[in-house]
């Protein structure tokens, strides 16, 4: 079965620690690119995943970044189409 996973990776760091210093927010987001990289790969083990990063993006990727979520989930869902009719 196809599996479109999208990922904030890293995540903007901002939103979560608004006030923090550069360097912590430089600390925070290779912490979080070096957990969100692991999740990453354990999708691209998959043969019918499809892995899209998006980076600096919020949590909520559909709102920060719709326009490629919007663009993903249209392109994906063409593939379905494809893979329905095999």
């Amino acid at each position: 079965m196809p599996i479109l996973a999208i990922f904030a990776n890293p995540h903007d760091p901002t939103n979560y620690f608004p006030n923090a210093s550069q360097d912590k927010l430089s600390a925070l987001s290779a912490l979080d690119q070096a957990r969100t990289a692991a999740q990453v790969k354990a999708f691209q083990k998959l043969k019918s995943a499809k892995v899209v990063e998006l980076p600096n993006a919020n949590h909520y990727v559909f709102t920060s970044n719709t326009q490629d979520v919007e663009r993903e989930m249209k392109d994906f869902l063409k593939t379905l189409a494809e893979f329905k009719d095999r």
